[in-house]
């Protein structure tokens, strides 16, 4: 695991309408959170977002999509969902695919390691 997580909750499948992205994956329920203009695989959507007109940054916002780059974790990269930063620096992720595949967790996230950035 590239990214140091302090605790994995992990809460159970979920449902939704068709977003272009298949279920059970990190990009499905990332895009079931939020619209998602383009397609491809999770390490993608870093250099996919600018020409959308997205903003990157490297600071966790509520509401940002993390987006962590190739790895042994995944050969397609990963993304997940801000849904808390903390007053210490850490953040909660809510995400799909993190260990159990079709199934959402919520991750406390306390270091940026392997995260290539966040899109807002």
């Amino acid at each position: 695991m590239t990214s140091a997580s302090s605790k994995v909750t992990y809460l159970g499948g979920a449902s939704g309408a068709v977003n272009g992205f298949y279920y059970g994956y990190c990009t499905w329920w990332v895009a079931h959170k939020r619209y998602v203009p383009w397609r491809g695989n999770a390490a993608q959507w870093w250099w996919n977002a600018r020409p959308f007109g997205l903003s990157e940054g490297s600071a966790p916002r509520v509401g940002a999509i993390m987006v962590m780059g190739v790895g042994p974790w995944s050969p397609e990269g990963h993304v997940a969902y801000v849904e808390e930063v903390r007053p210490d620096g850490s953040f909660v992720v809510s995400e799909m695919n993190w260990g159990r595949w079709g199934v959402v967790d919520l991750r406390t996230i306390t270091s940026l390691k392997g995260v290539l950035g966040f899109i807002y």
